[in-house]
């Protein structure tokens, strides 16, 4: 198709997500003074209100478009289920706090997860179809209900068999794991794959990957060519989030990142709220325009982004991303009983989830010693004890010796 012919198809399928969230959703129904669809686009689409995840998670339950969709149960399943395992059957769940420290609670209806499959499948990278099933594997987080391994580990095993692996786990583990595996595709958060990078080049880890995606993460140029050099394979860049995770992903030019915008509307906004021209930085304002259980309309989030005011040589139809700013978390450094140094990557904290957390801020003050700093909502005590178990799983995944002392952690109400 031409880029014409694409942004015909984006029109149509934002009057039909504007049409269904007003008349499904209430909380969209009283920010758009009740009016029709028409008469709300009458001035452009950006004209409309926007929101964010903290409006989001605040009116939820009035803002889901199915009955079924409360807030308290879903963290309830979150809590309880397996990873990747659907709510009722039906609505696969994500949560992340994001780099805001917000917590969020994003919804799929199988609709909306079976076309984010489908767009995945067909458009990002050379994963290919072929009479032998593919082996892939995913380095990134993996206990909970995180965006990456929730939508890696639903591919169809006819396709492909998976494994995964934990950033948070010791990487000799990783390594060994890996080894056994022999994945043919590897996909997962920039940081994990330069890790394995790291480890091909000593020669410990010995893998030979056709496609390789990196994802949740910025991938800049140094990364890119170590773990070039590492597998032979030049990574695919993909642009990922709980509210939609199939976005942009660049092609094999590498030339940029093409923005899905049958599927999306990706704005890029200015201070007073105006749109940037290519070229300069703007705040990314996402629209989501294939998932209706959780309508997301000209939703604000933390990352900046710059439109390129170039094509890509591949002749894809698509707007072109020069690049994604921001996303750029410090980890947390902790010592070891041999004097050496682990890491807790910060993605642990990002995606961190207790039910009744609301917010979340993580300092590292001084060596060997972290400070959490809570906004609750609901029992204060047995929301502490949670949080505090957690931490214990994430510091015994690293074979931390938590009875030693060694490392601190302190947990407060703000």
């Amino acid at each position: 198709m031409s880029s014409r012919e694409v942004e015909s198809i984006q029109r149509n399928n934002v009057q039909a997500m504007v049409d269904y969230a007003v008349s499904k959703s209430s909380f969209y129904s009283r920010l758009y003074g009740g009016k029709r669809s028409d008469q709300l686009l009458e001035n452009g689409f950006e004209s409309l209100p926007t929101t964010d995840k903290q409006v989001v998670m605040d009116n939820f339950d009035n803002l889901t478009t199915d009955p079924a969709l409360k807030r308290a149960d879903l963290e309830q399943h979150l809590a309880t289920a397996a990873v990747g395992q659907r709510y009722r059957g039906k609505f696969a769940v994500i949560h992340t706090s994001g780099t805001s420290g917000k917590i969020g609670i994003f919804t799929y209806d199988s609709l909306g997860w079976d076309t984010l499959k489908a767009l995945i499948l067909a458009r990002c990278t050379d994963f290919g179809i072929g009479l032998e099933r593919k082996r892939m594997a995913f380095i990134g987080l993996t206990d909970g209900h995180y965006a990456g391994v929730t939508f890696a580990s639903s591919v169809p095993r006819i396709l492909a068999a998976y494994a995964d692996a934990s950033v948070n786990e010791p990487t000799a583990q990783i390594v060994s794991r890996l080894n056994k595996f022999r994945p043919d595709d590897l996909r997962g958060y920039a940081s994990g794959l330069m890790l394995l990078a790291s480890e091909q080049l000593a020669g410990r880890l010995d893998i030979h990957p056709t496609n390789i995606v990196s994802s949740a993460e910025p991938l800049d140029d140094k990364a890119r060519r170590v773990i070039e050099e590492a597998f032979g394979v030049t990574p695919y860049n993909f642009y990922a989030a709980s509210e939609s995770i199939g976005i942009v992903q660049d092609c094999s030019e590498h030339q940029g990142l093409h923005v899905f915008n049958d599927q999306h509307v990706l704005e890029l906004l200015n201070e007073k709220n105006e749109p940037v021209k290519p070229g300069y930085p703007g705040q990314v304002v996402l629209n989501n325009l294939y998932n209706r259980c959780q309508p997301l309309i000209r939703y604000r989030m933390n990352d900046v982004a710059i439109y390129s005011d170039e094509e890509c040589d591949c002749g894809l139809p698509f707007p072109l991303l020069k690049g994604i700013i921001g996303r750029q978390e410090e980890v947390i450094w902790v010592e070891n009983n041999s004097g050496g140094y682990e890491t807790i990557h910060s993605m642990v904290f990002i995606e961190f989830f207790v039910p009744g957390l609301r917010r979340l801020q993580v300092l590292q003050e001084e060596r060997n010693r972290i400070r959490l700093k809570l906004v609750t909502d609901g029992d204060k005590e047995a929301i502490l004890t949670a949080v505090t178990r957690r931490m214990e799983e994430i510091l015994s995944g690293k074979k931390f010796d938590i009875g030693g002392y060694y490392l601190q952690y302190y947990s407060g109400f703000v």
